[in-house]
């Protein structure tokens, strides 16, 4: 591609080229600047948190119950751990939302680049998939 461009090398167009296609400099300030900041630092200190400020209203439709802190304190403390995390509850109990926030937790606070999740078959998989990526 810098070959195709060379033309351009050291020139007032090649800046505006590159400020036109590469920078997003207009858009991560917007970003930056509506994040409410006090908020975001609160989430991050425990995965508890950041479900019920995060995750509420686009994962899970309520806040977790007792029991549901509890899976997600010990799903915080397996990111941190290097074995595999295994969640074993009975069904309708929240594995997959729970699951779905700690994945997001993860990557928005930098704890895991690629968290890996498995699922029961595809379909199950991609469902997953597209609830994390819907939170970005």
């Amino acid at each position: 591609m810098e070959r195709k461009y060379e033309h351009l090398n050291g020139t007032e167009a090649k800046r505006r080229f590159d400020d036109k296609y590469a920078s997003i400099d207009e858009k991560l300030e917007a970003a930056r600047t509506a994040i409410d900041w006090d908020r975001r630092n609160a989430a991050e200190k425990s995965l508890v948190e950041w479900t019920r400020v995060y995750c509420v209203g686009m994962l899970l439709d309520e806040p977790p119950p007792p029991k549901g802190e509890a899976i997600l304190a010990e799903m915080e403390r397996a990111l941190d751990d290097v074995r595999p995390y295994m969640i074993m509850m009975g069904r309708g109990n929240g594995k997959t939302c729970y699951m779905e926030c700690a994945a997001v937790f993860a990557m928005a606070t930098g704890r895991r680049k690629f968290p890996v999740v498995v699922s029961a078959n595809a379909r199950a998989a991609a469902n997953i998939l597209a609830d994390v990526f819907r939170m970005f």
